[in-house]
């Protein structure tokens, strides 16, 4: 793995404020990264799932209609 100079001297600093070594900081932030990316994807799917679902308004209208398609009656 190749990392800029500028970057290895920087988390050398970091790693050693944190009392960790080199290898050990980087585990660490590509588990916070792979934990971000999962959260990411979770929060688009549910975006997406709540994008497709009819407003509770119209969840309303399609129960009262089907009460009075029952019944017989109509209420529009």
């Amino acid at each position: 793995m190749v990392i800029d100079e500028k970057l290895l001297q920087a988390s050398d600093r970091d790693a050693k404020k944190a009392k960790l070594n080199r290898s050990e900081l980087v585990r660490l932030a590509l588990r916070e990264h792979l934990q971000r990316l999962q959260i990411q994807e979770s929060e688009q799917r549910n975006q997406r799932g709540y994008n497709t679902l009819p407003q509770a308004g119209a969840i309303e209208e399609i129960r009262v209609g089907s009460r009075s398609d029952m019944d017989g009656h109509s209420t529009r």
